[in-house]
């Protein structure tokens, strides 16, 4: 019995670990036992929202949230 979904490899780490390096490094590898992708999900949240603010009805106020949530979130952030 086949699988439908594809395997996922999940690459992770903090800023300048390497991750970039390793997911160049594996594709190449990958690709040689079939259709390999490579998909990067680390800032989309940013991109989804300056993608919000755009729309016409709901746009700045969404705009204004999410500058709020993100001042909050920083805050908390350890020093």
């Amino acid at each position: 019995m086949q699988s439908i979904t594809p395997p996922l490899i999940a690459v992770i780490g903090s800023d300048g670990s390497g991750k970039s390096t390793v997911c160049e490094h594996l594709i190449t590898v990958v690709e040689k036992y079939g259709a390999a992708e490579r998909v990067h999900l680390g800032k989309q949240a940013g991109n989804v929202g300056r993608a919000v603010t755009k729309l016409p009805l709901m746009g700045k106020s969404l705009h204004k949230t999410i500058e709020r949530n993100q001042v909050k979130t920083a805050k908390k952030l350890p020093k």
